[in-house]
């Protein structure tokens, strides 16, 4: 894990809640941002000629919450495809590992995620890609993946973030339906548990804003 200085974790988060605020159409401003820039030249070199689909915690910004990263994550169908993504971006982006791009002049990395390279069942991958929504970015399209897409993609990894960006889907997305994705059992249950736990968090908030006690004003 990478430690940041205060200042520069500031301007990160910044930058990804700006990004995430302009995909969802909330903010129309123009923005040089490196993510923001990063996403746009990702988008016009891949559109039309190969599938891909923003995910990670910028397409977790979009359908939900905005969550502080470094990086841009795409999902592609499986490791194959990723000698025709470095061929269509080698002028703007170099191949700097495996599942991994570089932007040149801005130094973001993009993550290029696989099912071989996230252990996930492929058809999950597939459906995630297929399922994709068109956000607008600048007047560049950006194929995002969906809110559902994101939990059954996460729910594969189950790590500490995934697990935190499954419960904010939720907590913005209460009725989500998995039932277009063919999940394993172990992630049937811990989706299950996350509601749960999401569910008894509302409840108790709920409980604690009834019972404060009522200011002069509200007498």
């Amino acid at each position: 894990m990478k430690i940041l200085k205060i200042d520069k974790a500031i301007s990160i988060a910044d930058d990804v809640c700006m990004l995430s605020q302009r995909m969802r159409g909330l903010n129309k401003l123009a923005s040089n941002q490196p993510l923001h820039q990063t996403l746009k030249d990702l988008a016009v070199l891949l559109n039309n000629y190969t599938k891909w689909a923003l995910c990670g915690a910028l397409a977790v910004g979009v359908r939900a919450k905005p969550r502080g990263t470094q990086d841009v994550d795409i999902v592609l169908e499986n490791d194959g495809v990723i000698d025709i993504v470095v061929r269509l971006s080698q002028s703007l982006f170099k191949h700097s590992r495996i599942h991994a791009l570089t932007h040149k002049r801005i130094g973001v990395e993009v993550d290029l995620v696989t099912p071989e390279f996230i252990k996930v069942d492929p058809s999950i991958v597939s459906t995630a890609i297929n399922t994709a929504t068109i956000v607008n970015l600048g007047g560049v399209s950006v194929p995002t993946v969906t809110k559902e897409g994101l939990v059954a993609l996460k729910l594969g990894r189950g790590s500490s973030y995934d697990i935190g960006d499954i419960e904010a889907i939720i907590k913005n997305n209460p009725n989500i339906d998995l039932s277009q994705y063919v999940l394993g059992e172990k992630e049937k249950k811990l989706f299950e548990e996350i509601k749960k736990r999401v569910g008894s968090e509302v409840v108790k908030k709920e409980e604690e804003i009834d019972d404060k006690p009522a200011s002069k004003k509200d007498l």
